[in-house]
């Protein structure tokens, strides 16, 4: 029989960072691409490759999420239920991914609340592709 800590594994692997796509033109971003500060600059700027759109918020938003994925495993494997499921929360705010739906439904399960598990599984057969 798999233990709680294999699963929580499983998935923590899942969702490492997702291909995304640019708010304003749509084009999916592959790897990216800082490039060095321009004269008169002192940030460096993360641009989309299609309409040059600064991305620093988006790849922002996505390292926080990863970020607070990784605390909210390390309380589930401590077993620590309210305040994984406090920080999974936190991530369905930021993303409404399915990893997150997923990860917020793990906590419920774990806590026993098996309704809202239930209705964070729909939600993750109704997330857009």
């Amino acid at each position: 029989m798999a233990s709680i800590n294999d699963g929580l594994r499983k998935i923590a692997s899942a969702t490492p960072l997702d291909p995304f796509c640019c708010p304003t033109c749509g084009v999916q971003q592959g790897p990216v691409v800082i490039s060095p500060p321009t004269s008169g600059t002192t940030s460096q700027e993360i641009n989309c490759r299609r309409c040059g759109s600064d991305l620093k918020l988006v790849i922002s938003l996505r390292e926080t999420n990863e970020q607070l994925r990784r605390r909210c495993l390390a309380f589930l494997s401590q077993r620590r239920l309210l305040h994984a499921t406090r920080i999974a929360k936190q991530c369905c705010e930021i993303s409404s991914s399915e990893s997150n739906a997923q990860l917020l439904a793990t906590c419920y399960l774990l806590s026993g609340d098996f309704a809202k598990a239930g209705i964070e599984a729909s939600r993750m057969r109704k997330l857009p592709e």
